[in-house]
Formats: C-alpha cells, structure tokens, sequence
C-alpha cells in the first residue's frame, strides 16, 4: 500500500506540470494503476496527507471521477465497497475545505445509489448524528477528530437528493424509511448547533456552521414528506433558533459600524443590487434562516395538522402568487405573523439598542421572505419603519434598510400595494433628507418599484424626474472622475423610468384625447434629462482651466445613453435641438463612446440604440454640425472629433467584440454611410468611415470564418456596402491585407445566398485582373478549368450550419438586411468594361452564366 501511494502521488505531481505530453503520460498510468483494488484507498490517503494542496485536490479530483465510474459496476454488497465508502466518509470529516468541496461529491455519488435508492446503508445517519455531536466545535474546541462543518456539510449531501428522487405526481407517494429516520432524529443535534452557536460571537466558520444547519432542514422541509415530520416542532425553530438569527447582535453592530454599505448588502432579505443568488462562500446564517422561513411559510396546514397531521409542501418560486381560495391557512397566516406581530415598532432613543430595537429589526427581516402573506396592516407598518427618523445621535438606518429590503422583496413577489404614491412619497422624501450612502440603497428600491409598478408609475414620473435630479446633482463631481455610487443609482433609477414613459406612451389617438398633459410631462421630463446631462458632461471654460481633461468619465454611460435617446425622441422641430443643447451632448458623448472599451450586452445595446436615434435626427434636420469639428470659441471645452467620427470610432471596435455587437454594429454601418447627407466637403469623412469599417469587418471576418456563416455573412456585408461607396478605396484596403483580402471576401461572397454566381463572376473578373499578362497566351477551356478549380476549392472548405440563435441574431439587422446583389453588380460590370478596354476578354460560358442570373443586364455585355 505504501509503494502504491508513493507512486500514484509521482504520477499526481506530474498532472500538475505544464507540459502536455508529460500529463498525458501520467493520466494513462494512473489509469492503468486504477484497476488495482486498493487504488482508491490510496488516493483517499493522498486527498487527506498529500504533501501540498495541489497534490490533495488532485487526488480528491482524481477520486471523484474515478468513483462515477466505479458506481456503474460496484458490487454493492462486497466488504470492499464497504471499507470505501467508510473511509470516503471518515476522509471527508477531516478535510480540508478546498479538498472537502470535491470529496462531498465523490460521495454524493455512493449517497444516492446506497442510501437513498437501496437503503443499503442504514448507519450512516445514526453514525453522522453521533459525529455532529461530539465535533470539535460542539466540545468547544476540544482536540475532536471531526470537524463539525465538515460533518453538517456531509449530512446536508446525505439530505439533499431526496427532494429529487420523491414522485411529484403521486398523491401519497411513499415516505422513504431513511428519511423519515432522518427527518425524527435531525432536529436534536441541530437544536444543539443552533443553541451552541447562536448565542455567541460569530466569525466565518461558525456562520457557515449555522447556516449548513438551517440548509439541512430546508432540504428535509421542501420533500414535503418531510416537512409532516418537521412541522410539529416548527413553533420551536421559530423561536429558539429562525427568529434569533435574524435580530440584531453584537457582531451586527461591530459590523455596521466597521462597513455600513458591506453590513446592508450581506444582511438585507433582499439583494436590492440584483445578487439574491449568493455563492457558497458567501452564506450567512441570517439568509439561510430566510430562505428556510420563507420556504416553510407557505406551507398548507391547519392548527389540527400542526400536531402531527398531513401536509403538503411548496418549494418557494420567485414570482409565485396564491390564486384563489385557499383550502387550508398558511403556516405563515397560522404562526409566523402573530408571532412577529408580537414585537412593537421602536419609540424613543432609549429603546434603539435595547432588545425592542433589535428584535423589530429582525420582523422587519422576517417579512420579507412571507412574500405571499402580507397584509395592508403588515405593509404599512414597513413604510412606517422605512421612515423612521434617527433618535437623537442614534442611527436607525438599519431598520430603514431592512424594511427598504423587505419592502423590495414583496414587490418582486407579486405584493401589489394598496395604492403606489404613498410608497413612492416615502422613498422619494427619504432620498431628499439622507446622506448619499442611504439615498443609493433608496434608489436601488425605487428601481424596482419603477419596474412593478409600471404604468402605475408612470403618471407620477414627471415629479420623480425632477426630484432625483435635484439631489444627485449636487454629488456629481465639479472635476472629470467616477461618480459616487448615489449619482450611478440616480442615473439607473431615472433609466428605468425613462424606459416605463416609452412603454405607457399613448398613440397618436390617445395623444388626441390626452395631448396637453401628456406633452406637458413629456417636455418636464425631457427638459430635466437634458440640464443633468449638460452638469455631467459640459464644462465651463473657467473649470476646464483647473483640469486636465476634457473628458467625463465614462461612469453610467449605458444609462446616461438611455437619457439622452429620450431627449433625441422627444425633438419636433428644429428650435428644440438648440434649446436641448442636442449638438454638445452629441458631441461629448461621441467622443465619450469612442474610446469605449468595456463591452457587455446590457450596457452597450443602449448605445447603439442611441446611435440610430441620432443618425435618424441628423437626416431629418439635416444637423450641420453632425460632421464637421468645433471651432467657435464658446464650445473650446468640448471635444475637436466629430460626431459621426466618434460613432465610426465606436461602431469599428464594436464588430470585434461578441456576436450580438458584431451585428449591431453592421447594422449602423449602413446607416452611417447612406442615411446621412453628406456635401462635397464631408465626403472625406465618408471615404475615412468607408475604409475604417472594411478594414474592421474584414479583421473580424478573418478570425471566424471557421465558425457558423450566420455570425460572418453580415461582415461579408458591410464590406460590400462599403464597396457600393468607394470601390477603389475598399479595393485597395482589402488587397493590402497579407491574405489578398479582396479574393478572400469575394469567395466568402459566394456562400451567401443572391450572391453565390455574383461571387463567381467576381473571382473570375479579378483573377484576370490580377493575372493579365498571361491571360492572352491562355485558352479558354485552361480559364474554364483553373476556374472550376478555383470554385471547387472554395466550396470544399468547411462551412459550419448557423444554429437557431445565430439566425435569429441575424434578424437584428434591421433596416441593413440584405445588400442587393444587383447594386454590386453594376459596379462589378464597370469593373468588366475596364477589362475590356485593356483587350481582356470573358470567355463566353462565364458570361453566359452571369446572364443567366442577371438577365436584365444584357444590354452592358453588348
């Protein structure tokens, strides 16, 4: 055995090398040792004693894979799988947690086919039950050989695939013997957990411990079966240990005075900032304590089945609502709320760090995981607490940020609040009279009271619009630098109600009715987007003195994109330009965008989209200053760039970020090169886009021509859009590639459909082009099979199917679609005439087939 793990820990030290040949060599033999029966047992001692992490990971990782193949052909019964699942067991009590991570799922595998499904293993819970209990944490950090994490992680492996593995569909289906053992003896240790643990100081071990435990009974509660053996003693959890895990404690005060911001963000029932789905090295006991009340809340019961009788139970879904009437009242209606109505509201500044301040903090925690419960009482006792003022110097801003989070919570839940504007009042006072630390976490709720509330909302926007705009005014910096979080959350929640005005716009028949208050809020709305927009981004030239950029930071461009659309949309006529101040935003923001380097869909989709509002605007007021540079001495704070350059500038980075930007992107570059009117004197800036966008698709062509022809055919495209403007520049831009671009985009040409006989013709015109002095010494049947060679060498390469996402991507095109084949074609005849008058001639056949396909270009071959 000795000589085994010496040679598989070599064999493991030599996975962890760099070289590939050297890896593989030691994988065959570890795979060649693996079929020695004591091969696992070596790597267990390897996972557990090796002589560096690295090499125990290997070999839990080894171990892993490994036992999924065993499981397939174990023989269950044999005192060697026996022996193994034991020492898997003992092994993972005593890991440590980078190893014990791998090991758990080594040992879910031998778990579900011996414990759950044959009930082969009947010691293993009374033998967890027995480690649980005399671990090192539970004898007070006595010399122990368990760690008692390391035994609650593997009891909450050994619980968790019953949820899986119960038939939904049957009625009564039967209670599996193992879990019901489980379910009648799991409460006693964990009562002991919860009792050690809760009433002391935590630091991470000891939060994680508890939370393990409050994850073990959530998984047992949600089989349903289990929740009739756990709800007798639901009364007890609830009060010995669910609700003293969510009131205020000592380390909750070390904490919020170390980090307020740090202390809201792990403590709140609601992630306000969309991260509810926390990771496994970032529970707290307090949010497992949530999710468990929240799951066992909306169970089905009656004051006679909480003795002992049937239930059923309903694994809690974001979104779920209670439709009808009930049959039975909820375990929540039954219990949890009279219970938590037994706590007052604090009163006075003496009572703020008493035990009524710190338990009231904890209801407040407790409601928002009842998200189908909640009563107008209940509701408005929570805008009562988020608008309870500070007690002399005594700071209340948790429980303001408790009920912010728990009023978040029941809102994306379905809550719908008796009326919305006493809601909105609360939020919206309360971001007038705080710091900006509380008004960021105010307008991270009034986000998402923007998105339920919706047309709800949206009558009251006007009024919202201005009042945000006056407080995170005066936080935005005087000088270039990124923006306190209070103007980043100002900015997302005016975004949202931008885009909720879009939505419950009326049409023009509803305008007719509606016209003057709708215009009046409009006008409001748009006015105050555009004096926070100019604060933002245009400079004085006194300030500018003081620094040495002209540039605004790039802070919320998504959303300030998002603003300034809206302003765009809102222009009717020429004089609304001036006044909005549209040309100097355009302007900084072009040059703000040009230098865009972030790339993430839901970010940048807002600025393309502002884009094509834009280049619409320039078309229909034919904007001089869309082209041009500034250079009147009342803007020299503003960018010398233009804004069609700034868009070019973006647009060309753009095609090589990820597929959906790639397309985006083409799709503007058709309405940057034919939309816009360009004069005599800006046709450089035309020829400059031209250029820049061919050498930009082709560049992004080349790196995924392998891939599906629906992520290259709208680069393809551009190019040939490009062509249709300047065919000599794209000619030349393309040949200058060192894999004779031009070639390589025509034979990309002929994959696509309406171009596959004009891609064709383009390799035959060009070859001769470019071969023109032996072309007179060639016959016409060589041309005809150094043609068909040519043709067969392009098909032959491998051309992968789009999938159905890439087709639908493609949709996104818009207003680029399809490039006609028969504008390219013109001027691929005049290309053809040029031939002819060097005395190049087609032969016969060719032309005979280009006229096959394009009839109505007989007269240009004559």
């Amino acid at each position: 055995m000795e000589t085994l793990i010496a040679e598989v820990s070599l064999l493991l030290n030599k996975t962890l090398c760099p070289g590939k040949a050297v890896v593989s060599a030691a994988t065959e033999a570890l795979d060649r040792l693996s079929r020695l029966p004591d091969f696992p047992l070596s790597l267990l001692s390897i996972a557990t004693g090796g002589e560096s992490q690295g090499q125990r990971m290997a070999a839990a990782t080894y171990l892993k894979n490994f036992t999924r193949r065993y499981m397939e052909g174990r023989s269950a019964g044999s005192d060697a799988h026996r022996e193994f699942r034991n020492r898997l067991v003992q092994a993972s009590l005593c890991a440590e947690p980078a190893v014990l991570k791998i090991l758990v799922e080594a040992l879910r595998f031998i778990v579900v086919a011996d414990f759950v499904k044959e009930n082969s293993w009947p010691e293993l819970f009374p033998e967890l039950k027995s480690v649980i209990q005399n671990s090192n944490l539970m004898r007070d950090g006595s010399n122990a050989q368990w760690k008692t994490i390391n035994a609650l992680t593997i009891l909450q492996t050994t619980v968790k695939p019953f949820q899986y593995f119960l038939d939904p569909q049957l009625a009564n289906p039967p209670v599996p013997m193992q879990l019901e053992v489980i379910t009648e003896g799991i409460l006693e240790p964990l009562q002991n957990v919860f009792h050690h643990f809760l009433e002391k100081k935590f630091d991470y071990l000891k939060e994680r411990i508890v939370s393990l435990a409050f994850d073990v009974i959530a998984h047992v509660s949600e089989t349903g079966h289990g929740w009739k053996l756990v709800s007798p003693h639901f009364s007890l959890l609830l009060e010995s240990a669910i609700f003293p895990a969510l009131v205020m404690n000592e380390k909750d005060i070390s904490e919020w005075e170390g980090d307020a911001e740090e202390y809201i963000r792990k403590n709140l029932p609601s992630e306000l900032d969309d991260m509810s789905e926390w990771t496994a090295d970032f529970f707290t006991a307090r949010k497992s304590a949530i999710s468990l009340l929240g799951i066992i809340s909306i169970s089905k019961g009656s004051p006679v089945l909480m003795s002992g009788g049937s239930s059923s139970s309903v694994k809690r879904k974001k979104g779920d609502k209670r439709k009808g009437k009930q049959q039975f009242n909820s375990i929540a209606e039954l219990l949890v709320i009279p219970f938590l109505s037994k706590f007052p509201i604090p009163s006075d500044a003496t009572a703020v760090l008493s035990r009524t301040s710190q338990d009231y903090n904890g209801v407040l925690m407790a409601y928002g995981s009842l998200q189908d419960e909640m009563s107008a009482d209940i509701y408005y006792s929570l805008l009562k607490a988020l608008t309870m003022p500070d007690l002399g110097d005594v700071s209340c801003y948790p429980v303001r940020a408790s009920a912010a989070g728990a009023v978040a919570e029941l809102v994306q839940n379905g809550y719908v609040p008796p009326d919305w504007l006493p809601l909105l009042q609360v939020v919206i006072k309360r971001t007038t009279d705080e710091d900006g630390n509380e008004s960021s976490l105010l307008y991270q709720l009034l986000c998402i009271i923007v998105e339920e509330g919706h047309e709800k909302v949206a009558p009251h926007s006007s009024a919202i619009v201005s009042t945000i705009a006056s407080v995170i005014s005066k936080f935005i910096p005087p000088i270039p630098e990124p923006w306190p979080q209070i103007v980043e959350w100002g900015f997302t929640a005016l975004a949202k109600i931008a885009k909720v005005w879009e939505d419950v716009m009326p049409d023009e028949d509803e305008q007719n009715q509606s016209s003057n208050e709708y215009k009046s809020g409009w006008h409001a709305i748009v006015r105050t987007f555009s004096g926070l927009l100019q604060q933002a981004w245009l400079r004085s030239p006194q300030a500018m003195e003081v620094v040495t950029s002209t540039l605004p930071p790039p802070s919320c461009l998504d959303n300030a994109s998002v603003l300034l659309e809206f302003i765009i949309q809102f222009v009717t006529e020429l004089d609304d330009v001036k006044q909005l101040k549209i040309a100097e935003l355009l302007l900084v923001w072009a040059d703000m965008i040009s230098d865009w380097d972030a790339w993430e869909e839901v970010e940048d989709i807002a600025i393309f989209h502002c884009i094509q509002e834009a280049v619409h605007l320039h078309e229909k007021y034919a904007l001089s200053s869309f082209f041009p540079r500034k250079g009147s001495a009342s803007a020299s704070s503003l960018p010398q760039g233009s804004i069609i350059e700034g868009f070019g500038a973006f647009i060309s980075k753009a095609m090589s970020a990820y597929p959906s930007a790639t397309l985006r992107a083409c799709s503007c570059t058709h309405l940057l090169l034919h939309f816009p009117k360009f004069s005599f004197e800006t046709e450089c800036v035309k020829q400059s886009l031209a250029v820049a966008f061919t050498s930009a698709a082709f560049s992004r062509f080349k790196e995924i021509r392998d891939k599906p022809v629906a992520m290259w055919r709208p680069l393809l495209l551009v190019i040939a859009s490009c062509y249709l403007c300047y065919p000599e520049y794209v000619e030349k831009t393309l040949e200058e590639d060192e894999e004779k671009g031009f070639m390589a985009w025509i034979s990309g040409l002929t994959r696509l459909k309406g171009f596959d006989v004009l891609g064709m013709y383009f390799v035959a015109v060009f070859t001769l082009d470019s071969s023109e002095d032996d072309v007179h010494e060639e016959t016409e049947q060589e041309f005809l099979d150094r043609y068909a060679q040519a043709a067969n060498a392009i098909e032959c390469e491998t051309v992968l199917e789009g999938d159905v996402e890439d087709e639908v991507q493609e949709l996104e095109l818009g207003t680029f679609g399809e490039v006609d084949p028969h504008e390219v074609v013109l001027s691929l005849i005049e290309k053809h005439h040029q031939l002819l008058l060097r005395g190049v001639v087609l032969p016969p056949q060719l032309k005979t087939g280009m006229l096959d396909a394009f009839p109505e270009y007989d007269y240009l071959f004559k």
